[in-house]
């Protein structure tokens, strides 16, 4: 055993048994322990690392070392993420509310600096109340990132209300009242067209604003069929895929299987409110959530398929911490109606359709085409 390789597994070895030893594998979801049993070999680190082809990291932090045991279970979903902080979050959380696309604004996040807006939308109600790019986020409605980490999260605030800021520019502080006006579709990742009376919604993926943002648009419209696009959406919000496959289907079920055997029930209800004649668009890139949403509308729909094979994604993943770290690992598989778990395998089409993605929303999309030639 070399010198290198005997000193990464005398840290593998130390900082492992430290995490099962002093409690430095934190989940905030104890019932969540399940990852524990599917890695459960932490002190036997430096026989996998003996037998293992994974080449030895040249850095050995503590990121680097995690994922370099993890990486022994061939699983490319478990890993440890340094980047990804609460800070990061919260500006995601603000970023993609229907606020943030209604009222005009982004926001960043700077360790020397804080919060502040990166982007103002000339036009809209941000731009109007006066806000500018580079404005640094001191508080909003009265909160303060020192009182509370999650303060900017209220920039994503419901139609009608005023939020209450104070900026900092050019070393000044300012009072801002800024109203919210919300587009829940720009937020929704949802893009629609009609074809004659044939309707096209193309969800990119599943946010926690997808059901809202597809139900606007069918109650503004009266098609008479409808293809819904999934083709490269990775996916997303479980319950959200039920809640969008509940528009068009009776009642269901996904459930959610943990290592330990226990599980969890998301359940669509019994009724539809939308009884259309559809096509799915689907292809290599459409996973996880997105293969839920397929499957449900397949089953109870009588949807057809029409594209490539799906990615085949039928695991599902938490999140936890290890110390500091951002911890994502895969926590169980689940299951839609009477179909088996597709992992691994996807879900085939009806109707096979090969073509180039970078033809998606050209003129030369054959697979919509042959969409709208089965609905006209």
């Amino acid at each position: 055993m070399n010198k290198e390789f005997h000193a990464l597994s005398l840290i593998l070895t130390a900082t492992v048994s430290m995490a099962v030893g002093a409690g430095l594998m934190y989940y905030k979801n104890k019932d969540q322990l399940s990852f524990m049993k599917k890695y459960p070999q932490y002190l036997e680190a430096q026989e996998l690392m003996k037998d293992s082809e994974v080449g030895l990291p040249e850095v050995t932090d503590d990121v680097t070392v995690y994922n370099s045991y993890l990486s022994l279970y061939n699983d490319r979903y478990t890993s440890v993420d340094a980047k990804m902080t609460t800070q990061e979050y919260n500006v995601s959380h603000a970023n993609t509310s229907p606020a943030s696309f209604g009222t005009g604004f982004k926001v960043a996040y700077d360790p020397e600096d804080g919060y502040s807006f990166s982007e103002i939308t000339e036009g809209m109600a941000a731009s109007e109340a006066g806000l500018k790019a580079g404005d640094i986020i001191l508080a909003v409605n009265g909160e303060d990132e020192g009182a509370n980490e999650k303060f900017i999260r209220g920039l994503a605030a419901k139609e009608g209300t005023t939020v209450d800021l104070v900026i900092q520019r050019s070393g000044k502080n300012f009072s801002v009242k800024l109203p919210i006006t919300c587009d829940v579709l720009a937020s929704s990742g949802v893009t629609e067209k009609m074809y004659g009376d044939i309707l096209y919604l193309k969800l990119e993926s599943i946010s926690i604003f997808s059901a809202s943002g597809i139900e606007d648009v069918l109650n503004n419209n009266s098609p008479n069929s409808l293809v819904l696009d999934l083709r490269q959406n990775g996916g997303g919000d479980v319950d959200q895929a039920v809640k969008i496959a509940d528009y068009f289907i009776d009642e269901a079920e996904v459930v959610l299987t943990n290592k330990a055997g226990n599980s969890t029930t998301y359940k669509s209800t019994d009724g539809k409110t939308y009884d259309l004649p559809m096509v799915v668009l689907i292809d290599a890139k459409t996973a996880s959530s997105g293969e839920i949403l397929t499957s449900l509308l397949k089953q109870y729909a009588d949807a057809t398929l029409i594209g490539k094979n799906t990615f085949g994604k039928g695991i599902y993943q938490n999140n936890g911490t290890i110390n500091g770290a951002t911890l994502r690992y895969t926590a169980g598989t689940f299951t839609v109606g009477d179909w088996p778990c597709w992992q691994g395998v996807g879900i085939a089409p009806d109707i096979e359709v090969k073509m180039d993605p970078d033809l998606i929303g050209t003129d030369d999309d054959i697979q919509l085409q042959k969409a709208l030639e089965l609905l006209g």
